[in-house]
């Protein structure tokens, strides 16, 4: 499945045209997630660092993010992706509330690969031992990434904006069902 992220009216982009995130749910609780940034890459900032690496604060500069929570549950958990392979996972119990960091999963298998106006990171997660996350459950999902450009501007994107300003974490942000893979 391919669906489109789009700006906050608050925070428009002048360094990307467009962005999108092709997903898959895996049997077992593999979720495989390309974010396609497309435009003026070049003038975008993406952070370098320690492959694999757990590190707070991902969200303070260019970052892919995506929210998974059981349909008809309040707990979820979200997963912060930069692009230089830094990575984390956070459990909420409800909305903005109890966080802590999620246990109970890998690194994420990364990579980033790039052409002249697209940038593409791809993330594949094994959420099959993360707890409050059943792999036999519906998952509702919040997509979305924060994109700092070379001017120090930031916009966010995401699948809905219901808010004012920009709130990833709005119960109507997790605006995709995807349907418990079928056994094999």
């Amino acid at each position: 499945m391919r669906v489109t992220l789009h700006p906050h009216p608050a925070t428009p982009c002048a360094a990307l045209d467009s962005m999108e995130v092709q997903l898959h749910r895996h049997a077992g609780g593999g979720l495989e997630l390309h974010f396609f940034a497309h435009g003026r890459t070049k003038d975008v900032l993406w952070p370098e660092g320690a492959q694999g690496a757990r590190a707070d604060r991902l969200w303070e500069t260019t970052c892919f993010e995506a929210f998974v929570k059981p349909v008809g549950r309040n707990n979820y958990a979200e997963f912060n992706f930069a692009p230089s392979g830094r990575w984390q996972a956070y459990s909420f119990t409800s909305e903005r509330a109890g966080m802590a960091e999620a246990r109970g999963l890998a690194a994420p298998d990364a990579r980033t690969r790039m052409t002249e106006r697209t940038r593409v990171h791809h993330v594949r997660l094994d959420l099959g031992g993360v707890p409050g996350l059943p792999i036999e459950a519906e998952w509702a999902l919040g997509l979305s990434a924060v994109i700092e450009a070379a001017d120090g501007s930031k916009s966010y994107w995401a699948l809905r904006h219901p808010s004012p300003a920009p709130d990833f974490h709005h119960p109507d942000c997790f605006a995709l069902t995807l349907a418990a893979p079928e056994a094999s």
